[in-house]
């Protein structure tokens, strides 16, 4: 089949399985609700096979509640300009001045000097330093940075071609799987935390604290780094392969930029006390109700339009630059995950999927973790993380009320298990891909490095369950 006729093959499958599940889901709930169904399947078999851009599909809740009236146009309409949309748009306010002044770049540098020739050294330090940044930044953002990064590198110790060179593969992985990690470490490690912390404070009636959401993850993000990274040690770091004049090419590479500039360190210090405002929320809640961090990361974000580079005299960031490296494309997908939530509860899918797998004699404890882990990590596989938490976060949330459960452990259990795709080269994991890890590499690599994840998520999940009160609770 020729790769034109597999594109419409795909395409023509969308309506389909729309089709199909209407005709499964209508006897198992309302129709509204079977319809939402019906545009669940159809935007996970698109994003899965992409005959179409991810943020095209993103879009398609509009475009099918436009003709079918499946639910309130207003109310779906609003996932795409909610609080949340503001977060991770303040978020790259913030961020894109780094990459124009190589704020990012020079902080990168710094943690990778570090690194010596060993592959169990590069292996760590690498891992250590996406993870790290991921935290911070949206993951895709990270990708996309350490990548070139790490392609340079590998030119200086000398291999000409990185998709035939063995030693590509380590560095690679632990650039996408280090980004995917550290993802979940607070609320603006990614588009997919802002999805779930949406859908907890709708549950909860009250906005998630960041430092409520650290605390929570901090315990997952360590014990699975550390598993991720002890696996990927043995793995690739056995046979004593070197990589010499790394080390150097950091500090050489870092000479190169200078002197840190004032553009660098006032972007750097507006970053560090937007998160800091953020993270200390409970003890201002009161006095500033509504500067959610959402608000917090858009108003440090403009301030950037205000200030003047001491080089060009001229604002350090102009709408030109912030229109240009927005990434309007996450920020749509990302929305058109919410959106899809949104379907599904106001349709009474959502309620009715809980109910199906109670009647499924799912009703608690590690059965519901391992059913929930594996539905995430699955979702996250073939689509991405933002659409996984679009869809699992209100279907645990559904299934909880269904059972007068609390939702809270569960949801956190899930949000551990939808982190970090490994396998499939989609998503953020499409971009080391591009800069020389084949794709089949990922695949044969990634498959044990999913079960971990998967048995890290459970086992986590299932001890802070039982063995950790505040686990199961947040702050109003």
């Amino acid at each position: 089949m020729s790769k034109s006729s597999k594109r419409w093959l795909e395409l023509a499958m969308g309506p389909v399985l729309y089709v199909v599940g209407i005709l499964i889901f209508k006897n198992l709930m309302p129709i509204k609700a079977a319809m939402a169904m019906g545009t669940l399947l159809w935007l996970v078999f698109w994003w899965a096979t992409a005959p179409v851009g991810l943020t095209v599909t993103a879009l398609l809740p509009v475009a099918l509640n436009a003709i079918f009236g499946i639910t309130d146009m207003p109310g779906l309409i609003a996932n795409y300009s909610s609080g949340n949309i503001i977060l991770v748009f303040g978020t790259c306010l913030l961020t894109i001045p780094w990459s124009q002044n190589g704020l990012d770049k020079r902080v990168a540098l710094n943690v990778l000097k570090i690194v010596g020739p060993s592959m169990k050294s590069q292996v760590i330090v690498w891992m250590f330093a996406c993870t790290l940044f991921s935290t911070l930044m949206p993951n895709v953002a990270i990708c996309a940075l350490f990548c070139p990064i790490a392609a340079a590198m590998l030119h200086a110790a000398g291999i000409e071609d990185l998709r035939e060179s063995p030693l590509t593969v380590p560095i690679l992985c632990a650039v996408g799987w280090g980004a995917g990690l550290g993802g979940v470490g607070t609320p603006i490690g990614g588009a997919m935390n802002v999805v779930a912390t949406g859908a907890l404070a709708q549950y909860l009636g009250h906005e998630v604290f960041f430092i409520d959401w650290v605390l929570h993850l901090l315990p997952y993000l360590v014990i699975t780094f550390i598993v991720v990274t002890a696996l990927m040690v043995f793995m690739f770091a056995r046979k004593g392969e070197r990589l010499e004049g790394t080390k150097e090419y950091f500090s050489e590479a870092l000479k190169e930029l200078g002197p840190m500039s004032f553009e660098e360190k006032f972007s750097g210090i507006l970053f560090v006390v937007a998160v800091l405002v953020a993270f200390f929320r409970p003890l201002y809640q009161k006095a500033l109700p509504t500067f959610e961090p959402a608000y917090v990361f858009s108003t440090f974000g403009l301030v950037s339009f205000f200030v003047n580079s001491t080089r060009t005299h001229e604002p350090i960031m102009t709408w030109e630059n912030a229109s240009q490296n927005m990434l309007w494309g996450m920020i749509l997908l990302f929305a058109g995950g919410i959106a899809m939530g949104y379907m599904l509860n106001s349709t009474g899918a959502g309620a009715a999927i809980g109910a199906l797998l109670t009647n499924a004699k799912i009703t608690g404890g590690l059965p519901a973790l391992i059913a929930f882990a594996i539905m995430a990590t699955l979702l996250s596989e073939l689509t991405n993380s933002t659409a996984s938490a679009a869809i699992m976060v209100p279907i645990v949330i559904a299934w909880a009320q269904s059972l007068n459960m609390n939702a809270i452990p569960y949801v956190f259990t899930t949000i551990m298990a939808y982190e970090e795709e490994i396998i499939l080269p989609v998503s953020i994991r499409s971009i080391n891909v591009g800069y020389g890890l084949k794709p089949e590499k990922q695949m044969l690599y990634g498959i044990p490095f999913y079960f971990a994840r998967v048995i890290c998520a459970v086992v986590i999940g299932y001890v802070c369950l039982n063995f950790w009160p505040y686990f199961a609770t947040l702050r109003g």
